[in-house]
């Protein structure tokens, strides 16, 4: 048995494809493709904030020269 949060998020993708599906219209399952580039694009804010932080680091190392 899943958790409850799992349990609700199965149901509620249960019946947005039986709505869909009651439309005619096909689900969107488009997002999955989507965690390529989602992830990409995670770690690249993520490598400019460590870049940040570091340049900060430098900065107030060198007592406010960049």
């Amino acid at each position: 048995m899943g958790t409850p949060k799992s349990r609700l998020v199965e149901h509620q993708r249960l019946a947005l494809d039986f709505m869909l599906d009651t439309l005619g219209l096909r689900p969107a399952y488009e997002e999955i493709s989507w965690l390529p580039e989602t992830q990409a694009l995670q770690e690249a804010v993520a490598a400019l904030e460590l870049d940040d932080v570091m340049r900060e680091a430098n900065t107030e190392s060198n007592g406010g020269k960049p």
